[in-house]
């Protein structure tokens, strides 16, 4: 199932503030599942939306790590894709930095050791 990225935008918004795990999860599964049915356009308007009009870290009482996890996932000029080697395989990754590593979902990092090439999107 794909979503559509003014769905999305919708859904997020009334998830935005923290209070019940459905509120985490909703954001969590945007930056782990459902950025990747967004084209690149999509995915920076919902970036805009959210930064320029709505919810930045300093306009928002409620800011917390998913959030900035969030903002750092959907941000068009932090995004990279890496070609690691793990067991002889090699493989290119759609990543973005938080927290000086490159991360491929809210909760998991790269290894640098694994990390062949980086390449900024």
């Amino acid at each position: 199932m794909t979503i559509d990225h003014f769905e999305l935008m919708v859904l997020i918004e009334s998830s935005w503030n923290p209070g019940t795990i459905l509120r985490y999860s909703i954001i969590k599964k945007s930056i782990d599942t459902w950025f990747f049915d967004l084209n690149r356009d999509q995915a920076k308007a919902v970036y805009n939306y959210f930064n320029t009009y709505r919810f930045t870290k300093e306009k928002s009482i409620f800011s917390n790590e998913i959030q900035d996890i969030f903002f750092h996932r959907f941000d068009p000029s932090n995004q990279y894709d890496i070609l690691v080697k793990n067991e002889g395989k090699k493989e290119t990754l759609k990543a973005f930095r938080y927290k000086n590593s490159y991360w491929v979902s809210s909760d998991t990092r790269i290894n640098e050791d694994y990390i062949l090439l980086i390449n900024k999107v």
